[in-house]
């Protein structure tokens, strides 16, 4: 596995370069992304701050009574159109008074969502139940299983405490960082084994014994080792970038305090859900590593490798698009599949890790049968 790392060091000028370049242009792609989001809350200022900083935390009697006689007694006085248009208003939170109306409704709309998500959560149970022994009572026991699980999950749901959520689906759907990981695996990944070939180290290590195993091992064991170092790195940097311009709090809550995460089949803590998404992305750049893996143990230089990598990232991106369910980059964002009840995530997991088993297999087969070429 040494010479394995030692490979990579040779080569560590260029592959630092491309991983600074595609760190800085990911950020620039996030910093656009995130701008156009954030640019409909200029408007409020520090204003927006300041009101979720008073009601957020457990939820009690006295933050709901605030937030809904804020809200009334904004909307009475737009509804009487007695108001300034001026800038920099006295006794605003934002500036302007209409500025502000817009906020406390935005600012309600979240709070309602939370302090009723119990009595919804009930309902979605009780006619989970009743579907259920309807289905149960013909013999449909196919539906009624599904029905089963949503009943369960949704069992005694509730969301104590009120936090800003804005930013979390965001971070959950932002793929460009995939492209960049995928792109990296596909520069680096490839020429691990047509290297050897190339330079014809392939045959000094067919004299020995075991060198040919080991090398292989310690091929498979460096891949997958650059795999997770790098997709940390980026989801580092995703995280660090979204939490310094969101805000991230709230991170004990349940997943599905975020509004768009309201049927979610995941009773995960939204820091649960963080984790969740960072391994499952793991999984599925693991499945597209071991892919570029029998590329190269199949092909014979390093310019075949790269063209069968390229042939292969492409192939992955439009089985994406066509048959999602078996593609591996849904689990690059594991959690955006995860918004309504389905646990198709958990059954997609599976069958990567089963395609990734079946490629590493591959893949020795693969090598044995080249190195044993004359």
């Amino acid at each position: 596995m040494l010479w394995e790392i030692k490979k990579l060091m040779l080569r560590w000028q260029w592959v630092v370069v491309i991983v600074v370049t595609l760190l800085i242009v990911n950020a620039a792609m996030l910093f656009s992304v995130v701008d156009r989001q954030l640019s409909e809350y200029l408007v409020y200022g520090d204003g927006l701050e300041n009101v979720y900083s008073q009601i957020e935390g457990t939820m009690t009697s006295d933050q709901i009574s605030w937030i809904i006689e804020e809200r009334d007694r904004l909307n009475g006085i737009i509804d009487s159109g007695d108001y300034s248009t001026e800038d920099n208003q006295f006794g605003t939170y934002t500036g302007w008074v209409y500025a502000d109306c817009n906020l406390l409704n935005k600012i309600y709309d979240e709070v309602k969502y939370s302090f009723e998500y119990a009595v919804f959560a009930r309902s979605v149970q009780e006619s989970a139940q009743e579907i259920l022994n309807r289905l149960s009572s013909i013999g449909n026991f196919a539906d009624s299983k599904y029905y089963g699980q949503m009943m369960e999950a949704f069992r005694g749901r509730n969301v104590a405490a009120f936090y800003r959520t804005d930013g979390y689906v965001e971070y959950f759907e932002y793929a460009f960082s995939n492209l960049c990981i995928l792109l990296l695996t596909t520069l680096v990944i490839t020429t691990l084994f047509s290297e050897e070939r190339e330079i014809r180290m392939d045959v000094i290590l067919r004299l020995t014994s075991k060198g040919m195993v080991k090398a292989r091992n310690h091929k498979l064991v460096t891949a997958f080792v650059f795999t997770v170092l790098i997709v940390m790195l980026f989801s580092i940097e995703d995280y660090v970038l979204f939490a310094y311009f969101y805000h991230f709090r709230g991170l004990m809550n349940p997943l599905y305090a975020i509004p768009e995460f309201q049927n979610t089949a995941f009773n995960l803590t939204i820091s649960g859900s963080l984790l969740i998404n960072l391994i499952l992305k793991v999984v599925g750049t693991s499945t597209f590593t071991t892919f570029l893996l029998a590329a190269s143990a199949v092909a014979r230089s390093n310019l075949s490798a790269l063209v069968i990598g390229g042939a292969l990232l492409v192939i992955c991106i439009v089985l994406n698009t066509v048959a999602p369910q078996i593609s591996f980059v849904p689990l690059m964002n594991a959690m955006d599949q995860s918004k309504e009840f389905s646990y198709q995530v958990v059954w997609q997991t599976f069958v990567q890790m089963f395609l990734s088993i079946v490629a590493i297999i591959t893949t020795c087969l693969l090598d044995s049968i080249k190195n044993r070429q004359k």
